[in-house]
C-alpha cells in the first residue's frame, strides 16, 4: 500500500464501511471520499485528522503507511500487511488460523532438530576422516 487512497481503501474495508458510513462518521462528501481512494487529490491536514479517529489509527498510518506509534519498527511491510489482514479476521477465525499456526511451529522444531543432528553426524564424519 504505497498511496494514501489505498491505505483509506484498505481501512474502510477494513473496518466494514460504506462511503456513506464515512460521510455520516466524518462529515467528509462521498465524492470527496472516493476522490481520496482513487488519488485524484490528497486529503487536507483536517480530513486526514477526521480519518483516522473514524478509523482508529494514526495519521502517521494514513500519509506515511507507518504507525510509529503503535508498529514496532522491524516489521517488514509483508509482516505489518499480514497482521492487518489477520486483525480484519473475525475472532473465530484469527483463532482456528493460530491453531494452524501453532500446529505448522511444532513441525518446524522437529526439521530443525533434525537437521542439526545431520549437521553433527557430517562433522563427526569429517573429523574422523581427518584423524585417519
Amino acid at each position: 500500500m504505497n498511496t494514501i487512497g489505498e491505505r483509506l481503501k484498505f481501512l474502510r474495508k477494513k473496518h466494514s464501511l460504506t462511503m456513506n458510513d464515512i460521510e455520516t462518521r466524518t462529515g467528509i462528501s462521498k465524492g470527496n471520499y472516493s476522490k481520496y481512494e482513487n488519488n485524484k487529490f490528497k486529503p487536507s491536514s483536517d480530513a486526514i485528522i477526521l480519518l483516522a479517529n473514524c478509523f482508529d489509527t494514526t495519521t502517521d498510518y494514513i500519509l506515511l503507511g507507518s504507525d510509529i506509534t503503535n508498529t514496532p519498527n522491524n516489521l517488514t511491510d509483508d509482516e505489518f500487511e499480514l497482521l492487518s489482514l489477520f486483525n480484519m479476521l473475525p475472532e473465530k477465525r484469527q483463532q482456528r488460523l493460530l491453531g494452524r499456526l501453532e500446529a505448522e511451529a511444532e513441525i518446524f522444531p522437529i526439521k530443525k532438530e533434525n537437521m542439526s543432528k545431520q549437521k553433527l553426524y557430517h562433522s563427526e564424519e569429517l573429523a574422523t576422516k581427518e584423524l585417519a
